[in-house]
């Protein structure tokens, strides 16, 4: 598996996380720059980069472009913030999505390759199951 989702950067996005759910780093708060949380963790930049950008997909942070990373404000809704069933549901499905978005990104799969797998999902979920992929039918 690419170190994204299994190594250093994992293991700094766990950290940061971790601190952004408990509280230890409050929403709205500030980060440290980039260069700053490579020091304190012993990497290089790119690889706090990589954890920031997961954390930028799963919603934990926000970018402010020349200004910073924030820890997500509080009107950002999450699982642990979510008042009811529905909203829990829909924050559970959003992670999904981009747990999801982030896998066929690293597939490297052409446009047309996505769309038509796409379409066979949704075919799928709606019970019309396809024919399998290299199928001829008439």
């Amino acid at each position: 598996m690419p170190e994204a989702h299994t190594g250093t950067a994992a293991r700094i996005a766990d950290a940061l996380r971790h601190g952004v759910t408990t509280m230890q780093i409050r929403p709205g708060e500030k980060l440290p720059p980039i260069r700053t949380l490579a020091e304190r963790y012993g990497v290089s930049r790119n690889t706090v980069a990589k954890a920031i950008d997961r954390l930028r997909a799963e919603g934990v942070i926000i970018t402010r472009y020349g200004s910073g990373i924030y820890a997500r404000p509080l009107d950002n809704p999450t699982l642990e913030q979510a008042e009811t069933p529905v909203e829990e549901t829909f924050v559970a499905i959003g992670r999904r999505l981009d747990t999801i978005a982030r896998d066929v990104a690293d597939l490297k799969a052409g446009q047309a390759e996505i769309l038509d797998l796409l379409a066979r999902v949704v075919a799928h979920l709606e019970g019309s199951d396809p024919p399998p992929a290299g199928t001829v039918t008439s």
